[in-house]
């Protein structure tokens, strides 16, 4: 061998930790595809970024069609996003050996049978080590699940996505009490209500929290289910200065607001009804920017970027 090519310094010549560090410098499209060279790039690229990384899985891909057993255990995947549908689906088979590595999953269950359901609500307990869980689908699927959610230690960020155009009631969230790692809970649907006459039981844990839509806000009866919220987003709800200054005695310690506010409404809006907010670090008005009458506009402007986004 001659004396040059002796001296040529090859890249698995270097200690991990260099290789990381020239990883982290490569466009992340590029190192997933450099995840494929060798088995030992492959695992450095999943220990050191898996984080960044979604694999998307379904009953008609090959993820799940796999006969191998614990073959995802091979690549340190910690984000999944999951697809529930009529197919069959090996969940057993293919999740064997990262139950204990899953960070975040995404499920979406769409028409189908109560054996697939079945499987979702036996997988959930294993995943030791779970702390974001998003979900969407119906009621009824959800009234099969629930519990089994609600009874996961490790959560402490959940999303429930309900399909379909009905008004759900927050009866369905009795229960969020024994999640007691929660911190961040996301209700989408097409609308939500609080029934009368009923009270759910405190989640103090909870210190943020984002609604899609509320009808007939009673945020008294919020507050007394939420009561140490820190972090307040609401995309839909009835908006006049009476309900806003509810939202204020509600959760006075509020640090972050985010409303979406129409032109409708901007017609009697106040920005005294914020100031009761004391320790409001942010305020977030979307979809208003060419829309707030100058007083206000100047006012809003007038504060740092980090008060008030627009």
């Amino acid at each position: 061998m001659k004396k040059d090519e002796m001296d040529v310094v090859k890249l698995n010549d270097f200690p991990n930790e260099v290789l990381a560090m020239i990883f982290a410098r490569i466009p992340f499209v590029e190192r997933l595809q450099m995840s494929r060279v060798c088995h030992r790039w492959n695992h450095l690229i999943f220990r050191y970024f898996g984080g960044q990384i979604l694999l998307k899985m379904d009953g008609q891909g090959m993820t799940l069609s796999n006969n191998r057993p614990g073959w995802l255990s091979e690549r340190n995947y910690r984000n999944i996003s999951l697809k529930v549908d009529k197919n069959h689906l090996d969940l057993d088979n293919a999740f064997n050996g990262i139950q204990n590595k899953l960070v975040y999953l995404s499920v979406h269950i769409f028409n189908c049978p109560p054996e697939n359901v079945g499987g979702i609500q036996q997988l959930l307990p294993k995943l030791i080590n779970l702390k974001i869980l998003k979900m969407s689908q119906t009621e009824e699927d959800f009234k099969t699940i629930f519990t089994t959610i609600f009874d996961l230690p490790t959560i402490e960020s959940l999303t429930n996505t309900f399909e379909g155009h009905v008004i759900r009631s927050l009866r369905l969230l009795e229960g969020l009490r024994r999640m007691s790692s929660l911190k961040k809970l996301h209700l989408q649907a097409a609308s939500f209500s609080y029934p009368r006459n009923f009270h759910i039981q405190p989640v103090p844990q909870v210190e943020q929290l984002k609604f899609r839509k509320i009808l007939a806000a009673n945020f008294r009866k919020y507050s007394l289910a939420f009561p140490n919220l820190k972090v307040l987003d609401i995309f839909s709800m009835k908006r006049t200065d009476e309900l806003l200054t509810d939202l204020t005695r509600a959760w006075p310690a509020l640090e972050v607001l985010t409303l979406r506010v129409n032109l409708g409404f901007l017609k009697s809006f106040t920005l005294e009804i914020f100031l009761k907010l004391k320790k409001l670090r942010k305020l977030c008005l979307l979809d208003v920017a060419n829309q707030l009458p100058e007083e206000t506009s100047n006012y809003l402007r007038s504060l740092s970027n980090e008060q008030v986004m627009l």
